[in-house]
């Protein structure tokens, strides 16, 4: 599927005539169907008399050679930069890449004349996220703007507090991706959290912050459940929490586990056992008691909650594409486009194909189907 056209044949008048040319600040929300029409025929182009599998990718398979599940995740990452491109204008490169190839990726941008240097982290540690949306808009363009003036104004100040930030984002890359990282640790993610509310006090120097984001801060800093800080260019958008390995109410002795015993003590392991046990269940249950309060809160200030993973799998593929029979047997109707571009908002999307967070992981919601490249899983 390669093919070139001659760039001066290429409608670019049609691009170009008044109300029709964009800039990287502006909302695109719908394409065009003027610009599609004039782009139409030279898409037509493209090897005509192609079969149409030709289009599709090599789907997740277990004998999979590395190097092809790295060029379909590429594959995929390159048409969803394109679409950044449409939404965005001048996109980065982060959202795409971690979206298609899962985990994360360190981003460095040190001269704004070369591309990023965008390096992924496959052996990132996945952690349980808070992720709250402050249903307030922003413009990434204003946000930029704000911390170019405070350097204007203050440049020395303003470039400590950016080397600062990249120190914090160095020491995070270090601690995630060292061999002693244990993510249900506490003295690991209390270091991690640490470093998330310092970026974020940071964040806040540079005048990028929002009310809204720092009243979510507030709320969730008093429950203890975690640590907080603005996420994306900030002046809204959302906040990211990551979560604490146990609730706050569950830090002494007693709610780790520790049994204390002496020489007298007769009582046998699988007493200590079902001890534990049920401090494991209280602990969950407490944890979720928590997140169910702190979630009506939040609904009650305006706010949205939504409970997630950081560093999942990436894209994946639904197979078979079907929905729920009924039964335990293989079948049913067929997802197909229309019924895919009907479901309604998030929770239609979960319904038809099977997506549930981790606290619905036993409802019929969960789909088994669900297969995913994983490039750091494939054997060399």
């Amino acid at each position: 599927m390669e093919h070139t056209w001659d760039i001066d044949e290429l409608p670019w008048d049609s691009f170009s005539k008044p109300g029709k040319k964009k800039y990287y600040y502006d909302l695109v929300t719908s394409l065009d169907p003027d610009l599609m029409a004039a782009i139409q025929p030279f898409i037509d182009e493209v090897s005509p008399k192609a079969p149409e599998s030709i289009r599709a990718l090599s789907g997740p398979h277990q004998d999979q050679p590395p190097q092809e599940c790295e060029l379909n995740i590429e594959r995929i990452n390159r048409w969803s930069f394109v679409g950044e491109m449409c939404i965005h204008g001048n996109p980065s490169g982060v959202d795409n890449t971690v979206s298609s190839g899962g985990k994360a990726v360190l981003f460095q941008r040190r001269d704004y004349d070369k591309p990023p240097l965008v390096i992924p982290l496959h052996s990132f540690p996945e952690l349980p996220l808070l992720l709250v949306n402050t249903r307030q808009s922003r413009s990434t363009a204003t946000e930029v703007a704000k911390v170019a003036n405070l350097k204007a104004t203050h440049p020395a100040l303003t470039e400590n507090i950016l080397n600062a930030i990249g120190l914090v984002t160095e020491s995070a890359h270090k601690l995630l991706t060292s061999p002693d990282f244990d993510s249900t640790s506490h003295a690991s993610l209390k270091y991690l959290g640490e470093l998330v509310t310092i970026n974020h006090g940071l964040l806040v120097s540079l005048g990028v912050s929002h009310p809204k984001l720092e009243r979510i801060r507030e709320i969730i800093d008093h429950t203890g459940i975690g640590w907080t800080k603005l996420t994306g260019a900030g002046g809204g958008g959302c906040a990211i929490t990551i979560l604490k390995p146990q609730p706050p109410a569950l830090t002494n002795g007693h709610a780790n586990g520790t049994h204390h015993h002496d020489s007298s003590d007769d009582s046998d392991t699988s007493s200590e056992v079902d001890c534990s046990a049920s401090i494991i269940s209280s602990s969950t249950k407490l944890k979720y008691k928590i997140l169910d309060s702190l979630e009506v809160k939040l609904e009650k200030e305006g706010f949205e909650k939504f409970e997630t993973t950081l560093a999942g799998d990436g894209v994946g593929i639904l197979w078979p594409a079907v929905l729920h029979n009924g039964n335990e047997e293989e079948g049913g109707e067929e997802i197909d486009q229309e019924k895919f571009l009907n479901a309604e908002g998030v929770t239609g999307i979960e319904r038809l194909v099977g997506v549930a967070s981790s606290r619905r992981k036993n409802d019929r919601e969960v789909r088994e189907g669900w297969k995913f490249w994983r490039p750091w899983e494939v054997p060399e």
